[in-house]
């Protein structure tokens, strides 16, 4: 088993970025502050490959940290 990937905030967002697809990204990226695409940027560049198995707990990450700030837990 390998170990798990440590990454900053902006190299998972970059990752998950990535694995949205250019299309999709590219419609999420507008919305971002000149100052957060730097972060994303630099996030990026410093990026390696990253493990299915890792990418998939960042984006389960993410959807938890999204759906509890969005105040969408327990909501349905």
């Amino acid at each position: 088993m390998t170990t798990p990937v440590t990454l900053t905030r902006a190299q998972k967002a970059a990752a998950i970025l990535v694995a949205m697809g250019k299309p999709s990204a590219s419609r999420l990226l507008k919305f971002f502050k000149q100052e957060e695409l730097k972060a994303l940027i630099e996030g990026a560049r410093l990026l390696r490959t990253i493990p299915q198995s890792d990418l998939e707990r960042i984006v389960a990450d993410f959807e938890a940290e999204f759906t509890e700030g969005a105040g969408l837990r327990d909501s349905a």
